[in-house]
C-alpha cells in the first residue's frame, strides 16, 4: 500500500500526469470539465486527452451524479428546470416547470456529450488519496479501478473536488437490519428490477426521496407503512406543463428564455427572505400559511393532521414541495407509524420491523428514505496537504468544517472544491452556486495555468511542467467563516432542530447563509491579498 505521502511517495513513478484531475462526473464534474475547455482552449483541448481527467466511480458513460443514482419511482426535481440547468448550456424544450429525473439526466448526458467529456472521464475508478508533493507543486492522487481492484497513482498539479454532497447513502443504524430477509433497497441505489406489487413494503424516511417514492409505490403494493420520525412543513407543488408554442419561442427567441430564466431566477431567490429567523421578519406567517393550508385541503382527519404538524420553526428542515403526499397517506393501503405516537423502531426481525410498543410489523421489502451523509464532506478520500495534515481528521475529529468561499482550504495548495462547505441553497437552484464557484476556480487557474501564446516547457517522462500553486491564508479563512456564521445565526437552519445541514455539533455545515444572489457578489473577483503564492 502507498505510504501517506513520504519519501516512497516521491521516489514513485506515476503513470500519469495531468494539469487538472476532477473528482466526479456529475453535475459539478460536467461544469468544470465543459469550462475548462471553453476558458482555457489553448491549455484543454482534444489535441492533448491527457491535459485534464475526470474521475468517476459510476459504470462507463454514466454522467450525472446523483440523477444517476437516485433513480427511485417518482424522482423528481423540486426547483424549476430552467433555473436548474447550466446557462451555457440551456435547454428550450423542458416538458414540464419541475422536470423528472429521466429528463435531468438525459440532460446533463447531452452537454457531457456536447463537450466530449468522456474523453477525458475514467469511469468504475474511485479516488482513495491525495498527497501534496512539495517538490512537484502537485498532488500525487491514488486511484482504485473498483472492477479489478487494481490501484494506480497519477500526478496532477490541481485537484477539483466535485463530488457533491448527495453521494453516500445514509443507512439507519437499526437492530437486526442485515437479518432482514427480503429486499432491503436505499432510494439512491434503487433496483429497477424490484417488482413491488402485492408486497408489504416498508419506508423509513418522511423527507425530499420519501414524499416523491411512496405515492408511486403505493399504487402497486399491497400495503405500505411508512416509518416516521419527524415531519416537515408541506406545500403545493404546482408542476404546469409547457405548450409546444412556449417551447417553441424558447428556441428560437433566445432573449425570451433568458428574461424567463431571469425572472424564476429573481423571484426564487427572493424566497430567502423566508429563511431569516427575526421575530421582525413577517414572511415565514405567509408559509405557515400555506402549510396549514395544505394540511386542512388533504387530510381531512383532524387526529392525522396533528401528526403531519411539524415541531419546528419553519425552514429548520428542508421545504418540500408536493401535491400527492398527503393523499398518499390517505390512502386504505397506506399506515403512518409515528416515532412519537407509535413508539420508535427497535429492531427489525427476519420478516417485520418491530416499534417500542412491541406490535410486529409485516414487511416483504423495505425501503430507506433516510438520506445521505451529507455533512461529512468529502468522504471517504483522503487529502493531505502541505503540513501532511489530513483534510478528513481535521474536519471530522470535531473541528469546524470550512473553506473560504466554500472552495479554497488552508493549508492545501492548488485543491478546489465544488459544493463545498456552506454553498448548499434550499430555495435556488444549486447549479447557479456551482457556477459561482467554478468562476473562482477559473480566476485561481489562471494565476497557475501559462498564458495563451506561451511557449511549451518540456518535461522529463512522469513529470508535469512546474507550475505555481495557490493557497488561501488561516487568516482568510477564519475570517471569512466568522462573518459567515455569525449570519447564518440568524437563519431557520440554525434554530436547532436536527437536519441534514448540520454536523454533529449543531454548526451548519453545507448551507450558505444570505441569497443566492449575494453570494454570485461574493464570487465575482479573487481577492489575491487572501493568498499566497508557492513559486
Amino acid at each position: 500500500m502507498a505510504s501517506q505521502g513520504g519519501v516512497g511517495d516521491a521516489a514513485a513513478p506515476p503513470s500519469h500526469v495531468y494539469k487538472v484531475l476532477i473528482i466526479g462526473a456529475g453535475i459539478s464534474g460536467i461544469v468544470a470539465g465543459a469550462q475548462l475547455q471553453r476558458k482555457f482552449p489553448h491549455v484543454f483541448n482534444r489535441s492533448d486527452p491527457d491535459s485534464f481527467i475526470i474521475v468517476e466511480r459510476a459504470p462507463e458513460g454514466c454522467f450525472g451524479g446523483t440523477w444517476h443514482w437516485n433513480d427511485y419511482p417518482g424522482a423528481e426535481c423540486d426547483i424549476p428546470s430552467h433555473l436548474y440547468s447550466i446557462s451555457f448550456f440551456p435547454k428550450s424544450d423542458w416538458t414540464s416547470v419541475w422536470a423528472p429525473q429521466s429528463e435531468i439526466l438525459e440532460y446533463l448526458r447531452a452537454c457531457a456529450s456536447h463537450f466530449d467529456l468522456a474523453r477525458y472521464t475514467r469511469f468504475g475508478t474511485e479516488v482513495l488519496r491525495a498527497v501534496w508533493q512539495p517538490e512537484r507543486n502537485a498532488y500525487l492522487v491514488t486511484l482504485r479501478d473498483l472492477a479489478s481492484g487494481t490501484e494506480s497513482r497519477v500526478l496532477a498539479a490541481v485537484v477539483l473536488s466535485a463530488v457533491g454532497v448527495l453521494g453516500v447513502p445514509k443507512i439507519p443504524d437499526i437492530t437486526g437490519l442485515d437479518k432482514f430477509e427480503g429486499p432491503v433497497v436505499h432510494s439512491s441505489r434503487w433496483d429497477r428490477k424490484l417488482d413491488l406489487k402485492g408486497k408489504k413494503v416498508a419506508v423509513f424516511g418522511t423527507g425530499a426521496s420519501a414524499i416523491q417514492l411512496v405515492p408511486e409505490v403505493a399504487k402497486v403494493a399491497d400495503h405500505v407503512t411508512v416509518f416516521q420520525r419527524s415531519c416537515s412543513y408541506v406545500v403545493a407543488k404546482p408542476n404546469y406543463k409547457y405548450t409546444a408554442v412556449e417551447q417553441f419561442i424558447f428556441r428560437y427567441v433566445p432573449w425570451a428564455r433568458k428574461l424567463y430564466r431571469l425572472a424564476l431566477m429573481l423571484l426564487i431567490d427572493s424566497q430567502f427572505i423566508n429563511f431569516y429567523s427575526s421575530l421582525l421578519n413577517p414572511a415565514p406567517l405567509m408559509m405557515y400559511f400555506f402549510s396549514w393550508l395544505q394540511r386542512r385541503l388533504q387530510v381531512r382527519d383532524a387526529a392525522m393532521r396533528r401528526r403531519l404538524t411539524p415541531d419546528h420553526p419553519f425552514g429548520c428542515k428542508r421545504l418540500l414541495l408536493t401535491n400527492d403526499w398527503f393523499p398518499a397517506l390517505a390512502r386504505p393501503n397506506v399506515s403512518l407509524i409515528d416515532a412519537v405516537i407509535d413508539g420508535p423502531v427497535v429492531r427489525v426481525d427476519p420478516r417485520a420491523v418491530v416499534t417500542a410498543d412491541g406490535k410486529h410489523h409485516a414487511v416483504d421489502v423495505i425501503a430507506l428514505a433516510t438520506g445521505f451523509k451529507a455533512s461529512e464532506l468529502l468522504a471517504p478520500i483522503e487529502f493531505r496537504g502541505a503540513d501532511g495534515r489530513s483534510l478528513r481528521d481535521s474536519w471530522v475529529a470535531g473541528k469546524t468544517t470550512q473553506a473560504y468561499k466554500g472552495v479554497f482550504v488552508d493549508g492545501f495548495p492548488n485543491l478546489f472544491l465544488l459544493y463545498g462547505p456552506n454553498t448548499n441553497v434550499g430555495h435556488t437552484s444549486v447549479i447557479f452556486m456551482i457556477e459561482c464557484q467554478m468562476d473562482l476556480v477559473i480566476a485561481a487557474l489562471r494565476r497557475i495555468l501559462p498564458p495563451p501564446g506561451s511557449p511549451p516547457v518540456p518535461a522529463a517522462a512522469g513529470t508535469l511542467q512546474h507550475m505555481p500553486a495557490l493557497q488561501v491564508t488561516t487568516t482568510a479563512v477564519a475570517r471569512y467563516n466568522k462573518r459567515l456564521h455569525a449570519h447564518m445565526a440568524h437563519t431557520a437552519f440554525a434554530a436547532g432542530c436536527r437536519n441534514w445541514y448540520s454536523a454533529a455539533d449543531g454548526t451548519v455545515v453545507l448551507n450558505w447563509a444570505s441569497f443566492a444572489s449575494a453570494f454570485w457578489l461574493l464570487t465575482r473577483r479573487l481577492h489575491l491579498s487572501d493568498f499566497s503564492v508557492l513559486p
